[in-house]
């Protein structure tokens, strides 16, 4: 799968069409590459990894990958319980290198991921974690684990009623601890890049699950109206 990206000398050099090209994504969603024209670029996505794997998941219903859809959207739902981890940490000031070191112990285990969401969620509202719907968790393991292969509407269920669970974790996150989100997220982002500050960021795409509600038009659309928009957009990842 592929992004595309902007050279910034060749964008200034010519405003209207100079500057886009593509590269292949990567893990780290960082890139360290050379433009067309020659011009050294790093640079990273101005996205999370939870909200990537979510517009994966569209462009995969749009194909008609519904299997490949289930699986980004569920991989999505995971890293934002990770990312609701990371920012009750950086709330409570504790270094990067702690919550690393005790992540190791669960990194490879979801269920354990899960189990530390749903008691740092009591611990900051106090209030038992909106526990998905068992139904949603059954169709999920079913496609994943025994290669069940979902209808187009299965699957459109499934991934509007994640995107409404998920976009209540998020609107929660960005009304109630914005500062810790923030600084969660440009952490994130500036760990990419190992330390260097020497590097740029873009939004190529709709990037449908970002941690902020400075862009009413991405909250404000149910999922099925992001989905319609996104059938209209410029494609950001392509094949």
């Amino acid at each position: 799968m592929r992004t595309w990206i902007v050279c910034s000398a060749c964008s200034q050099a010519e405003p209207v069409s100079g500057g886009k090209f593509f590269v292949e994504l990567n893990d780290n969603l960082f890139f360290e590459v050379v433009c067309p024209k020659g011009h050294e670029i790093r640079i990273t996505l101005e996205s999370t990894k939870y909200s990537i794997l979510f517009d994966f998941g569209l462009v995969a219903i749009m194909d008609g990958y519904y299997r490949e859809a289930v699986s980004s959207i569920a991989a999505s739902l995971e890293r934002l319980y990770e990312f609701f981890i990371r920012v009750v940490c950086t709330k409570h000031d504790i270094p990067f290198k702690y919550v690393e070191k005790n992540w190791a112990h669960v990194a490879k285990q979801s269920e354990r991921q899960l189990g530390a969401f749903y008691f740092l969620y009591l611990l900051e509202t106090g209030k038992p974690a909106v526990v998905l719907k068992n139904e949603l968790v059954e169709f999920r393991n079913k496609v994943i684990h025994k290669g069940t292969l979902p209808t187009k509407e299965e699957t459109l269920n499934y991934a509007e009623k994640v995107h409404d669970y998920m976009m209540d974790l998020v609107k929660y996150m960005t009304n109630s601890m914005d500062d810790a989100t923030s600084r969660t997220w440009v952490d994130e982002r500036a760990r990419r890049a190992k330390g260097d500050p020497n590097f740029s960021t873009i939004s190529p795409g709709p990037a449908n699950m970002v941690p902020h509600v400075y862009d009413p038009v991405r909250h404000a659309l149910t999922f099925r109206e992001k989905l319609e928009r996104l059938r209209h957009c410029s494609r950001w990842l392509v094949t």
